[in-house]
C-alpha cells in the first residue's frame, strides 16, 4: 500500500496551532497589561526601606517579592509583561503585591511613568533626617569599598562628580545602571532635598495615595507605624513582633560638630518647605 501524505490537513491543524499560540500570547500579554501592583515603596534610601518591606512580606495576604526590580528607572524597556514576571501570582484576588526600589523617589523620569501604567497604586514613602541618611549612606559605601573620601571632602565632591557623569551621559543622566552609578552612589546631600521630590510625585499623584512614613517614629514604634501601613494598604490588622534590623543600626564614627551644624543650616529651608507641603513636623533641625 503506497503512503499518501495528507498534506492540507496538516497545513490547517498547523494553522490552528499557529493562531491558538498566537491567541494565547494575546490574552497573556492583556493579562501582563490588565496586572497592577497594589504598592510601590519609592524611598529613602538609608531610611528603613528593607525593614518596611520586610515587615509588610510577613502579612498572610502579602505574595512575597524580595528582590528590587528597579522597573521604573532602569528597567523600564523591559516592559509590563516582564514586570510582571518578577512576582509570583496572587493566589487569591485580595492578596496584595508590591515592589521596594528606594531609587524611585530620586528619579525625576519614575513619577510620570508609574502614573503612565498604573494611576492607582499606593505609594510609600520613608524620610529620615537627611544628614543621618546622607552620613549613613557614606558609611554604607565605605564599608564596601566605595568611598575612600572623607565625608566633608566627598559631600563637596558631589556636585563635580555628578556634573562630570551629566558632561558623559548628556541625553539623560538617569538612563540606565550602569549610567548613573556614580549618581545613585554619590548623591548624599541631594537626595535629602525631599521638598523637590516629593513635589514630583504629588505632580502626578494625589497625597491620598501617598503615605508618607518618619523614619525616625518606625524606629521608635514599628508595631504603631505597621498598623497604619497595613490599614492603608486596604488588608486586615496583622500584629508585627519582629524588630527594626537593617544596616542603619550598625554603629558610625560620630560626625564631626561643625560638618552637622553646616548640614543644619543647608537643610533648614528645604525641610521647612517639606513640613508645610505635608503639614507635619519632623524635627530633624538639630
Amino acid at each position: 500500500m503506497k503512503f499518501k501524505f495528507r498534506f492540507k490537513p496538516l497545513m490547517k491543524l498547523v494553522i490552528w496551532t499557529m493562531a491558538f499560540a498566537a491567541l494565547f500570547q494575546v490574552e497573556a500579554a492583556d493579562d501582563a497589561e490588565n496586572w497592577a501592583p497594589d504598592f510601590l515603596i519609592i524611598g529613602a534610601r538609608q531610611s528603613g526601606t528593607t525593614d518596611l518591606y520586610n515587615f509588610i512580606n510577613k502579612h498572610p495576604k502579602m505574595v512575597n517579592k524580595w528582590n528590587e526590580t528597579h522597573f521604573f528607572d532602569h528597567n523600564f524597556q523591559q516592559g509590563v509583561a516582564w514586570y510582571k514576571s518578577q512576582f509570583d501570582p496572587r493566589p487569591e484576588p485580595d492578596y496584595i503585591v508590591g515592589d521596594k526600589s528606594p531609587y524611585y523617589f530620586f528619579d525625576p523620569k519614575v513619577p510620570e511613568r508609574v502614573k503612565s501604567l498604573y494611576p492607582n497604586v499606593k505609594l510609600l514613602l520613608i524620610l529620615r533626617n537627611p544628614i543621618d541618611r546622607a552620613y549613613f549612606q557614606y558609611w554604607d559605601l565605605v564599608r564596601n569599598d566605595h568611598e575612600q573620601l572623607s565625608f566633608e571632602d566627598a559631600i563637596k565632591a558631589e556636585s563635580q562628580r555628578m556634573n562630570e557623569k551629566i558632561k558623559k551621559n548628556p541625553k539623560g543622566k538617569h538612563s540606565n545602571r550602569k549610567k548613573t552609578s556614580l549618581i545613585r552612589k554619590y548623591s548624599y546631600v541631594s537626595r535629602g532635598i525631599y521638598v523637590e521630590q516629593v513635589k514630583r510625585w504629588l505632580a502626578h499623584f494625589p497625597k491620598e495615595q501617598l503615605m508618607v512614613i518618619s523614619f525616625e517614629e518606625f524606629q521608635k514604634s514599628p508595631r504603631k507605624i505597621m498598623d497604619k501601613v497595613f490599614a492603608f494598604l486596604g488588608v486586615k490588622e496583622f500584629k508585627i513582633t519582629d524588630k527594626i534590623v537593617e544596616s542603619h543600626n550598625e554603629s558610625c564614627p560620630p560626625m564631626d560638630p561643625k560638618t552637622r551644624a553646616e548640614l543644619v543650616a543647608f537643610y533648614r529651608p528645604y525641610n521647612e518647605q517639606l513640613e508645610n507641603l505635608l503639614g507635619r513636623k519632623f524635627n530633624w533641625d538639630q
